[in-house]
């Protein structure tokens, strides 16, 4: 994974970009105005984080497991609770 803070844009990111071998997420993007060569240039600022596509899918798969795990326990509480 690399991160690479303060990217800019002239037109807005995808919040996801799947290509052959990366997957690229945009994140904290802003609408923000910069000085460009002695011009005010409208764009995006945001976070680009990096993936390689296996990385990517070991996280997702790992993500879905903590929710599987975490669901298990609210239902665990909620038998406890008598709330269910």
């Amino acid at each position: 994974m690399k991160i690479y803070d303060s990217t800019y844009s002239t037109i807005e990111p995808p919040k996801i970009d799947v290509t052959a071998t990366k997957v690229f997420l945009a994140t904290n993007i802003q609408e923000v105005e910069r000085e460009v060569e002695d011009t005010i240039e409208h764009c995006y600022q945001y976070t680009l984080t990096e993936y390689d596509k296996d990385e990517y899918f070991a996280l997702l798969s790992q993500n879905q497991q903590d929710i599987e795990a975490l669901q298990e326990e609210l239902q665990a509480a909620k038998i406890l609770l008598g709330v269910e």
